[in-house]
């Protein structure tokens, strides 16, 4: 069985497949272009099977970790479709399904308030550590590497964020400092996954 690598998609259309891979589901099989990829069969709670593939290393990689375990893993990738219409899912990322969440009712009041403040106290924290490594720019204006400043301290760019629009013009986040290089290697690890996409 032959078959062709799935145009690259966008995160619009990931799809998620949760479950076990089938024992000895997994196969070999050749690209379009004469590569070797991956092919398996995972298996939901529900009984329900889905075909998931693998085309880069590193997704192969992931696909036999998850073989090995027997916790159930959550597959995300582009979504194609084959002949009878058959979704498959291209591994992008593949994880541990998370332990169900403990029953509202195992905490009191207080412990349930004190949690929502701890929650509250840290999503400040984060942003109070966020407004300190950023400085708002004309979009097109800084790039990786220039300087900008904030609070009269210099600060070398590693980031650049999102380009949005604020009162009719188009801005941006310039980031630094360990925020900006967390941020950086975020985008260039989605950016390494986009690319160990296959496209036709």
């Amino acid at each position: 069985m032959t078959d062709q690598k799935p145009e690259k998609k966008t995160d619009r259309d990931w799809s998620t497949r949760v479950g076990t891979v089938k024992d000895g589901s997994i196969e070999t099989f050749k690209t379009k272009s004469g590569e070797d990829a991956l092919r398996a069969v995972v298996v939901s709670a529900e009984g329900k099977e889905s075909i998931i593939e693998a085309f880069s290393a590193a997704a192969q990689e992931k696909l036999n970790a998850a073989a090995a375990s027997d916790k159930p893993m959550v597959f995300r990738g582009p979504a194609y479709f084959t002949e009878g219409n058959i979704p498959h899912v291209m591994i992008a990322t593949a994880s541990p399904q998370g332990e169900p969440k403990a029953a509202a009712e195992a905490k009191s009041p207080e412990e349930t308030e004190a949690d929502k403040a701890a929650r509250a106290e840290a999503n400040k924290a984060r942003a109070t550590a966020r407004d300190a490594s950023r400085v708002q720019i004309d979009a097109g204006s800084v790039g990786i590497g220039d300087t900008v400043e904030k609070a009269g301290v210099k600060h070398e760019v590693n980031h650049i964020g999102d380009t949005y629009e604020k009162d009719g013009k188009q801005v941006a986040y310039a980031y630094f400092g360990t925020l900006g290089a967390e941020m950086a290697a975020k985008a260039a690890e989605k950016a390494a996954e986009e690319d160990a996409s296959p496209s036709m």
